[in-house]
């Protein structure tokens, strides 16, 4: 288990999951509890064999010895971060802080992070995580979108290259909405998720 009020990158942890498989038993990736401070949010991804965990406002890179910030931390005040790579290059989607809590994605080009289109793209706010994937080079989003608790429902958006676009209606859902998941197939974006009125 993990230590409270810090991050752990370890096996059979209640933070962020990695396997050995070559292993009879799970073991820590780097020094547990390194990030302090309270967080319920994060996400492992990998680009190669390197993994990635994006969790809060930050991001960081397991450098075979130690967990690193890629770029500056607190790259945002972000809450219900998502990470994806395109190319070689990650990117973030977050429900933005400074921009009403509405989705925003980032990108690192090699020295900082930037938006990626305009930030606080989204027509409201969000809730739990805004997922973003990429595949054949187009980057997509879905999330819980809300200005209402009780009311909350699913979109997805898709970046053109220049703007954010909704991915038919949005807030196309049953209401009271939580634990949505994207994937792409063949340019087809499928989402599943659980609502109080129906399990899809």
């Amino acid at each position: 288990m993990s230590m409270q009020g810090e991050i752990d990158c370890t096996e059979f942890s209640d933070a962020i999951v990695t396997a050995d498989i070559s292993a009879a038993y799970w073991d820590y990736v780097g020094s547990p509890g390194f990030i302090s401070g309270y967080t319920n949010a994060k996400c492992l991804k990998f680009y190669g064999s390197v993994p990635y965990i994006a969790i809060g406002g930050s991001v960081m890179k397991f450098d075979g010895t130690n967990w690193v910030y890629v770029g500056s931390p607190n790259i945002a005040n972000a809450a219900g971060t998502s990470i994806a790579f395109l190319d070689s290059t990650p990117y973030v989607s977050f429900f933005d802080g400074d921009h009403q809590g509405k989705v925003s994605v980032k990108k690192f080009n090699g020295i900082e992070w930037e938006y990626v289109g305009n930030p606080g793209f989204s027509d409201m706010g969000g809730y739990y995580y805004a997922i973003i994937e990429i595949s054949l080079n187009d980057i997509y989003v879905a999330f819980v979108e809300t200005n209402d608790y009780e009311n909350r429902k699913i979109s997805v958006m898709k970046f053109d290259g220049v703007n954010w676009n909704y991915v038919g209606p949005p807030r196309f859902s049953g209401i009271y909405t939580n634990w949505i998941c994207l994937a792409i197939n063949g340019g087809v974006p499928y989402v599943t998720y659980v609502s109080a009125e129906v399990l899809r």
